[in-house]
């Protein structure tokens, strides 16, 4: 175990020596990746299935893929605690 000196700043903050530091959240990549927040907290996601191979797909079906989700309700807070920084 290394050795942590008080007189170069050592490893707990002021006020809290003996005591673990607090551990961050860690932001969830393919979440943060996949979702953005809206101004009202929604969460906005974009349909998968319109990347290729798209010929023999409807019209409609290809104009309905281009817009995108809005979650709300359970799911919100459970990807906004992946999510973490946002």
């Amino acid at each position: 175990m290394p050795r942590f000196h008080r007189a170069r700043g050592g490893r707990f903050p002021a006020g809290r020596e003996g005591a673990a530091p607090m551990p961050k959240m860690k932001t969830n990549k393919s979440v943060a990746k996949r979702f953005k927040v809206t101004k009202k907290g929604r969460l906005r996601r974009y349909k998968a299935g319109v990347g290729h191979l798209n010929s023999h797909k409807t019209r409609r079906r290809k104009a309905h893929l281009r817009h995108p989700v809005i979650h709300e309700g359970a799911q919100v807070r459970t990807l906004k605690r992946l999510m973490a920084q946002a």
